[in-house]
């Protein structure tokens, strides 16, 4: 008799190490619903963030693009007014003195060059602002709530 019950006892210990070991087992695996709620949270927070970048982005670009476009238009005037052809465009009413005529073109192909580096600076502020535009597009999109 004493042996069925040591065998008794045996097996109710062994399944109770088996409903321990299943039961600590699924815990590790599921997490409490409060834990969820905390990342849904986060995620939305995250999510509101990445938003409110790609808008404060989408207003940079815009203003840069503003700016590049008068830019653009400034240096096409000022290449314009360099033109020799364009400085003697009214015969009979030349320039009085050629050192004038001179400091002119030299300021205006000095000014020409400073659009021409404030362009290429703006086009390529214009390209990476367009980058991180759509970087946190692709993040908003990975975010998965």
């Amino acid at each position: 008799m004493l042996r069925i019950h040591q065998v008794n006892f045996c097996l109710y210990v062994s399944v109770c190490l088996v409903i321990y070991y299943v039961c600590t087992f699924c815990c590790k695996k599921t997490k409490p619903a409060r834990d969820d709620g905390y990342e849904v949270a986060n995620k939305m927070r995250q999510r509101d963030q990445l938003v409110r970048d790609k808008s404060r982005l989408q207003a940079e670009l815009d203003s840069v693009t503003k700016q590049l476009g008068r830019d653009t238009l400034r240096l096409r005037d000022l290449q314009y007014a360099a033109k020799a052809s364009v400085l003697n465009v009214c015969p009979g009413h030349e320039w009085n003195y050629p050192i004038t005529k001179k400091s002119f073109v030299n300021d205006v192909e000095a000014t020409c060059q400073s659009l021409k580096a404030n362009c290429n600076r703006l086009e390529a502020q214009q390209l990476y602002l367009r980058r991180e535009i759509c970087s946190t597009e692709h993040q908003i999109t990975s975010l998965r709530l």
